[in-house]
């Protein structure tokens, strides 16, 4: 059985270059439901390119803000050029920290799936890991 906190150490040191959104279509096989399209905000590091799924949220001195929130973007784009100085999964939650105390925290609860994964992470060296 895992011990909670576990490190992200692949996403640790990685400075933000960009953010930027990707569109994915997902249809249930064997299934009435119509197709689902999700718009996934990218996080463009110098190590890697994280694609998050699931709500999360932008928690820095003064606020929280929802991933649904329309000043989101606003906020993630102070991020750029900052660095993740401690990233960790938690049991229902992926908490990325970076050098200005900002932490951005994707949920992974069973019930905030939006598609088949929470999110992934593609490093520029490595094998793509995949938050489900």
């Amino acid at each position: 059985m895992e011990t909670y906190p576990i490190k992200f150490t692949e996403i640790i040191g990685g400075r933000l270059l960009g953010i930027g959104t990707t569109n994915s279509s997902y249809i249930a096989l064997n299934s009435n439901d119509s197709q689902r399209n999700i718009d996934s905000p990218n996080l463009e590091f110098d190590n890697g390119l994280l694609t998050i799924e699931n709500p999360f949220i932008l928690k820095n001195d003064t606020s929280n803000i929802n991933s649904t929130d329309s000043l989101m973007n606003t906020e993630l784009i102070k991020l750029i050029g900052k660095c993740v100085v401690d990233a960790t999964y938690e049991i229902d939650t992926i908490v990325i920290k970076f050098e200005t105390g900002a932490s951005i925290i994707i949920s992974l609860r069973d019930t905030d799936y939006n598609s088949p994964e929470a999110g992934n992470f593609s490093p520029i060296v490595g094998p793509i890991i995949v938050f489900n």
